[in-house]
């Protein structure tokens, strides 16, 4: 891509989110003084870099559209990440994400597509590792400049307006040539191998998880119950909402408590006494379930 005149990165930003970036227009917010790791400060300048030539190479209708884009938003991102800033065996502990998200059933094309549909039933960081298997697919069946003419289709003149869902990316599939049916049947075909094949101890390692549900007068609590052994190096997350159309953002305030399955919701937080949860499993450096790093 050409590039702007002028791209603004502001690296004393005051973020809320740790060690992340984020990207607007031609401007990317980090904060150097939250890390000392350069490659890690590397590999999240040059994610967020490449949100702003998505949006430069589809003159801004990606982002008019971010609710069907952000999907391939993360995922571009992500395989731009992995791929130029960062060690090659380091993919592997994001895709073997995805493989858990195959193997549970959580990878339907067509949901993550409309992005306040995914957050409903999954977590909405799950596009990250499944963004970048599609994107991961698609480049390896067109070629590197694929994105770029993809990008570029959706910016055409002649492109229909106001186009959302899989209405927008089956029209940029087609001007170019291709067929979206393809590139999603190449991208579970890759999470099919990775959970089979490349990462099949991993997942089938993870166990299920249910939750028993109390309340005392003044809390909600929720203590995780796993169904089967719990790999060591695990801990466990809850995420409470008050309604089940509410964004990730508006998610409420989950104590936990002594014990490490157990968590605590205030119960005038609740409103009317009804809730959504959901329960998860992190495992940030897990290797080998019979000796975990």
């Amino acid at each position: 891509a050409e590039a702007p005149a002028e791209l603004v990165a502001d690296l004393n930003s005051g973020l809320r989110h740790g060690l992340g970036g984020t990207a607007n227009w031609k401007r990317v917010n980090m904060n150097l003084s939250l890390a000392s790791d350069a490659d890690e400060l590397a590999a999240i300048l040059g994610h967020e870099t490449t949100h702003v030539y998505l949006d430069i190479l589809t003159e801004g209708r990606l982002r008019d559209a971010f609710d069907s884009a952000r999907w391939f938003h993360e995922g571009m991102a992500s395989y731009v990440e992995y791929r130029f800033f960062r060690e090659p065996d380091e993919v592997a502990k994001l895709r073997r994400v995805a493989a858990a998200a195959y193997h549970r059933k959580q990878t339907e094309f067509d949901e993550p597509v409309t992005a306040t549909v995914w957050e409903v039933k999954h977590d909405p960081h799950l596009i990250y590792p499944l963004g970048e298997v599609f994107c991961a697919a698609f480049v390896e069946r067109h070629g590197d400049d694929a994105p770029a003419k993809l990008l570029r289709a959706i910016a055409r003149e002649d492109a229909p307006e106001k186009l959302t869902g899989l209405d927008l990316w089956r029209d940029a599939f087609q001007a170019c040539g291709w067929n979206l049916s393809d590139s999603v049947a190449d991208y579970y075909r890759m999470l099919d191998r990775l959970a089979k094949e490349e990462h099949k101890e991993f997942v089938e390692s993870l166990p299920r998880l249910a939750a028993n549900i109390s309340r005392d007068e003044d809390w909600v609590r929720i203590n995780v119950v796993p169904r089967g052994p719990v790999p060591s190096g695990a801990r466990f997350l809850v995420r409470v909402r008050r309604s089940v159309s509410d964004s990730e953002h508006e998610h409420l305030p989950v104590s936990p408590v002594d014990d490490d399955k157990e968590f605590a919701v205030e119960f005038e937080q609740l409103g009317d006494g009804n809730f959504w949860y959901q329960a998860g499993i992190s495992i940030m450096d897990f290797t080998d379930p019979a000796n975990p790093v």
